[in-house]
């Protein structure tokens, strides 16, 4: 133990009790809803060109942006089929490529999958979206087109000309498989949204601007409109299928953090309360490896071990401002009495802090004992003085007080009635060590 410093109380609050040792149990769905986001196009699979923009750069801007955004919602992840502008299959053909995108959406999971372009070819502006055909699988169709107009409205809500929601046929050879479902019905033109339908999940391709218009890549040139496309997408994707932006302590990223309407409390360091109890948190995540006394500004000082608040702990506690008597987790400034703990043994204790100057003598609902610098003196066997109460025999630690006789101490042999030293005493006084003798004003008269 080390001497204590200042440690100013604060009100605890109520809080229901139990012990909670393990990590909090995931507040999310048992699955995560898994998103694909796909920036069309990379450095060696180049897209369209126009008023000095490149649309790989312009697709992965989006496609970061819309990846924020909807990891603020609970119960989502979110993976990119390529995370920088290279690309994801080095050596391969646009075709490798292409193909790969939805397969690689597969061994993730994927229930979605959406590739984010930009269009060009024409002296005409605005966004389009591409959903599923409705062979195959017709219920991606109702769903996909219903998922393509929320994207498309949030979208439009930015100031982006809306060109409607459309599927897209193949029209190649009969002979040509890839032009086919399985089941001899007509498949999606593009390879991504056929990838995406053949491997189980809606695929959808946003085209957000024309790059060959004046008036778009005036838009696209600027990277805060990229970034509002970016979250009008997820924000499509969010409404449609009714996530909830992340709030309180819940479990994203593999890691247990506080949320705010979606966002890490990267800033917050004190405790926060999910459904499994009260909660250390260091820069917005729970600190499973904190053990020890915790102030929150708020809830005032609490014992916590592997990051949970101990409410059913009663007992003493070290920060580095002293040693602290903890009731039900919370540091007790009430108390003012002897106190034990378990790692510590018994001390002295005032408004709440060991007081390891202490000499003297100090009661619990036990009895009377000594203290020494702060600590229960079992050891101490003799007569002790204390500055509010007198001098008494203590045995072991505790005062005796069905004592009756003679005890020495350093300042002679004397009489004691029921353990206190008797100096109103004057007479012939009987000790069972030391026979009978002649004391005077409690003392024995050599």
């Amino acid at each position: 133990m080390k001497k204590r410093l200042l440690l100013i109380p604060v009100t605890a609050i109520a809080v229901i009790a139990g012990i909670w040792t393990q990590k909090p149990v995931t507040a999310k769905a048992a699955d995560d809803f898994v998103i694909v986001l796909d920036p069309g196009h990379d450095a060696t699979h180049v897209g369209a060109r126009g008023y000095g923009l490149k649309e790989e750069e312009l697709n992965m801007k989006i496609a970061l942006s819309c990846k924020a955004e909807l990891e603020k919602y609970d119960g989502v992840k979110v993976y990119l089929t390529h995370p920088t502008i290279d690309c994801g299959l080095p050596g391969s053909s646009t075709r490798e490529c292409l193909y790969s995108r939805p397969d690689y959406a597969k061994s993730v999971g994927a229930s979605l999958y959406v590739s984010l372009h930009n269009n060009a070819g024409m002296d005409t502006s605005g966004h389009e979206v591409y959903y599923p055909n409705a062979n195959y699988i017709p219920e991606f169709n109702v769903e996909g087109a219903a998922l393509a107009q929320c994207i498309s409205d949030k979208l439009s809500d930015i100031g982006i000309n809306d060109r409607g929601i459309h599927t897209r046929d193949s029209n190649g050879d009969e002979d040509d498989e890839t032009n086919w479902y399985d089941d001899g019905s007509r498949a999606d033109y593009y390879a991504v949204i056929r990838g995406s339908k053949k491997n189980g999940f809606i695929g959808l391709i946003v085209e957000h601007a024309y790059i060959s218009n004046a008036n778009d890549a005036s838009l696209l040139g600027d990277d805060n409109m990229l970034a509002l496309m970016g979250q009008a997408d997820a924000q499509g994707i969010a409404e449609y299928y009714g996530f909830a932006k992340k709030s309180g302590i819940i479990y994203s990223n593999d890691r247990w953090g506080m949320y705010n309407d979606g966002e890490l409390q990267s800033d917050y360091n004190g405790l926060s309360s999910n459904n499994n109890g009260w909660w250390k948190i260091t820069n917005g995540y729970v600190d499973f490896d904190y053990t020890g006394i915790v102030y929150d500004e708020e809830r005032g000082w609490w014992y916590v071990k592997d990051g949970a608040v101990q409410f059913g702990y009663n007992g003493l506690k070290y920060n580095e401002n002293g040693w602290w008597k903890i009731t039900n987790g919370y540091v007790d400034f009430e108390y003012t009495g002897v106190a034990y703990g378990e790692e510590s043994g018994w001390w002295y204790v005032k408004d709440g802090a060991v007081q390891f100057g202490y000499n003297g003598l100090k009661s619990n609902e036990n009895g009377w004992w000594k203290i020494t610098d702060g600590y229960a003196d079992f050891g101490y066997t003799g007569i002790t003085y204390d500055e509010e109460r007198g001098w008494w025999y203590v045995k072991d630690g505790a005062v005796q007080f069905e004592y009756n006789g003679l005890k020495y101490n350093e300042n002679g042999w004397w009489k004691i009635t029921d353990g206190y030293v008797d100096f109103e005493y004057t007479g012939v006084a009987y000790g069972e060590e030391s026979g009978w003798w002649y004391v005077k004003d409690g003392a024995v008269q050599f």
